[in-house]
């Protein structure tokens, strides 16, 4: 003989989930998807900061690299301004450098078959530091390199800024040939030792947003006119 089943056990065990039970459900998948989504969205906002970190650093490791390439090519030539007034071949002070260097070489095939080169291989670059307008109104300081295409400058010669980083201050000293610092150049003591065209050094100390303080000591070459370029 079957065994007898009430019919309310029955239907209880044939019903399926109570609405309860499902409103606990559908409650714990809620909470768990909102965990995962801050974890996705935390990490993504993380993966942008490092992505947006390394471009700053790249920025900056350039913005080195050029000081310390232009630097060591350094050229002992004077130019001429726009009014035909002569400018120093090394020109600096706390917030600003100025001088001739090589290292811009002539376009390709420009020298064979014996023709003459493109142009001169001497560049006169600044670095400098700018204040630049923003879209909200306010204003960020930047450290740009400026390049001037012509040595002697016409009328119409312009700069070109090549390189620009977001900084917070910079300081420039020169190191003069009596192994003294100075705070622009040339320097202003009148001796055998400081009066050159040149200093033996530079030394930056650049604060950043990003990396804190920066410093660096370039040295400068004492190369003639006719030196090589890169």
């Amino acid at each position: 003989m079957r065994p007898y089943v009430s019919h309310s056990k029955l239907s209880r065990k044939s019903g399926g989930f109570t609405l309860l039970e499902v409103v606990i459900s559908l409650s714990i998948f809620a909470l768990m998807s909102v965990g995962a989504f801050h974890i996705l969205q935390s990490s993504i906002a993380s993966h942008r900061q490092s992505e947006q970190r390394m471009e700053q650093f790249d920025a900056l490791s350039r913005m080195l690299g050029s000081i310390e390439s232009d630097l060591r090519q350094t050229i002992d030539r004077p130019i001429r301004d726009r009014d035909g007034d002569t400018l120093a071949a090394f020109i600096g002070q706390l917030e600003l450098l100025e001088f001739t260097h090589g290292g811009w070489n002539n376009r390709p095939g420009a020298l064979e078959n014996n023709r003459q080169p493109a142009h001169s291989n001497l560049r006169r670059s600044g670095y400098r530091q700018t204040l630049k307008s923003t879209e909200e109104g306010g204003y960020i300081t930047l450290l740009s390199r400026r390049q001037w295409v012509v040595l002697d400058r016409a009328r119409h010669s312009t700069a070109v800024t090549t390189l620009e980083i977001p900084i917070r201050r910079i300081s420039f000293n020169y190191l003069s040939h009596n192994r003294t610092w100075h705070n622009k150049w040339p320097a202003t003591i009148n001796s055998p030792e400081t009066d050159q065209s040149l200093p033996l050094a530079v030394k930056l100390d650049l604060q950043t947003t990003q990396f804190g303080l920066v410093t660096r000591l370039f040295y400068v070459s004492h190369s003639p006119i006719e030196g090589n370029s890169q």
